[in-house]
């Protein structure tokens, strides 16, 4: 996985004809847009023949915009496509745009120049995309033809970009054959000319609603301040992130050391949630599971956490599992270099012992030593964690909605955030927060190396996960275990 590039000059870039940003025209009128820019600015392309779009937009951006401003620009494309596109261009560009994500269906962002532009690749059919972004857009680029398109399909896409679009939103046409979508945008309140118009919101609309929620934007008089309960692996990496981002946080801990619970396991495995048809559900994981190999490979190779994500094959214990797995491989065309489909032979070759059952192996999968991320987390300078602090009351100011946290020990604290990394507060915080807790049960076994008769080559999923070759303080541990939730006590 490459990092993201810290580089802050600009783009420069040798390209060709075929980019719809190359009329003088609709380059005028765009640039326009970025220079009266207030705040950010969304831009939507329907479709990925090219990057020439891309790197126009990116390059006059920086040019025109002051550098808090932030470009987002969104891509809407098939899986197969993206791949033509990308194999089409130069290192260069391929370098700029920096793709460390595995193109499966769904949702990708990466973040390029120091923050400035936000690319998101939105991979499959676009209108179920559509439905789960949240972001109103300022300009449309509309270069995908629709020529032999289903009339019932175009109308839908032309509904889901109205109710995503900001008033003045721009829409630009690149030919005739999207008469039919020039024709429905007029309806709908476009003022259009011959390529491009501007929608002026006759109406409102009743919005689609994604399948999560996104975060209430945070008072901006507020002090960058936060409270994280919690020293385990979600406290920390959260307290980490924020105070990457500047923040100023605390974190309170009722036991005397951090990672004590579940997080104080040896080894916690690392891998994609694999479904046949790539649901919503697969996607949230991977995108969970990409962001977590960004964050942790680089820890990793200059060896400040434990662990190993050299590989980690998921067998299928049973022949539900089994049809699942080989059909997601089929219907979501799995890239190789995610994942490849083993024999038991060629299993038990991985594993170094015999197994009588196949499996999938991801070559960039493993395991980490959780209590060595926390350690690394928790150590940020802007991060002061107190131990021993049992949290028993919750206090939010109603005049500019800032936490006042009181613990047992006597202890008080004030903070813009609240962040709640536990499933172990008390019963009256439970109800006052109406948190959905529900309890997660496991089953750890911890040997040393020489307890098995033979340790394993890789990390391996079953019903359950087995890791060897755990070196903590100069001895070498194996771990064989299962997690499965209890029932429902929220």
């Amino acid at each position: 996985m490459k990092p993201p590039l810290k580089s802050s000059k600009n783009p420069k870039i040798a390209r060709g004809g075929g980019s719809l940003l190359a009329e003088k025209s609709i380059q005028k009128l765009l640039l326009n847009r970025f220079k009266h820019a207030k705040e950010d600015f969304h831009l939507v392309e329907n479709s990925f023949s090219s990057a020439a779009n891309f790197f126009w937009a990116v390059e006059n951006w920086i040019d025109n915009t002051n550098s808090q401003q932030t470009l987002t620009y969104s891509l809407f494309e098939s899986q197969q496509q993206i791949k033509a596109t990308l194999d089409k261009l130069s290192a260069q560009e391929q370098d700029l745009l920096n793709i460390s994500f595995f193109l499966l269906p769904g949702r990708h962002q990466t973040s390029l120049f120091n923050g400035r532009i936000q690319l998101i690749i939105w991979v499959g059919e676009p209108i179920t995309n559509l439905k789960q972004q949240t972001k109103k857009v300022d300009a449309w680029l509309l270069n995908r033809t629709t020529k032999g398109t289903d009339d019932k399909w175009i109308k839908e896409f032309v509904n889901q970009m109205v109710q995503l679009s900001q008033p003045k939103a721009l829409y630009i046409n690149e030919s005739d054959e999207n008469a039919k979508i020039k024709t429905l945008l007029i309806k709908k309140g476009v003022s259009a000319t011959e390529n491009f118009g501007e929608y002026i919101h006759p109406r409102s609309f009743t919005e689609s609603k994604p399948w999560f929620s996104s975060p209430v934007k945070i008072n901006d008089g507020l002090a960058k301040t936060a409270c994280v309960i919690g020293a385990g692996l979600a406290g920390a990496s959260v307290a980490y992130k924020l105070a990457s981002e500047g923040w100023k946080v605390t974190v309170l801990e009722a036991e005397p050391l951090p990672a004590t619970q579940a997080s104080g396991n040896l080894a916690g495995a690392i891998h994609p949630l694999v479904t046949a048809d790539w649901n919503i559900r697969s996607q949230f994981y991977q995108a969970g599971y990409e962001s977590t190999l960004n964050w942790l490979e680089d820890w990793l190779e200059a060896e400040e956490i434990i662990g190993d994500l050299s590989g980690l094959i998921q067998l299928a214990m049973d022949e539900k599992m089994q049809q699942r797995l080989q059909r997601a491989i089929k219907q979501v065309d799995i890239p190789p270099e995610f994942a490849n489909w083993c024999s038991p032979e060629e299993a038990s070759e991985l594993i170094g012992l015999k197994t009588d059952f196949p499996g999938l192996f991801f070559s960039k999968a493993g395991w980490v030593n959780p209590l060595s991320v926390v350690k690394r987390c928790l150590a940020h300078k802007n991060i002061q964690v107190i131990y021993q602090q049992t949290v028993q009351e919750l206090k939010q100011c109603p005049n500019d909605s800032s936490w006042k946290i009181s613990t047992k020990e006597s202890l008080q604290q004030v903070a813009s955030v609240l962040i709640v990394a536990t499933g172990s507060l008390n019963t009256k915080l439970n109800q006052q927060l109406n948190l959905p807790i529900r309890p997660v049960k496991g089953q750890v076994n911890h040997f040393d190396n020489n307890t098995p008769s033979k340790t394993l080559k890789t990390t391996v999923t079953h019903q359950g996960y087995s890791v060897s070759n755990i070196k903590i303080n100069g001895q070498s541990m194996a771990v064989s275990g299962a997690t499965f939730e209890a029932p429902n006590l929220s």
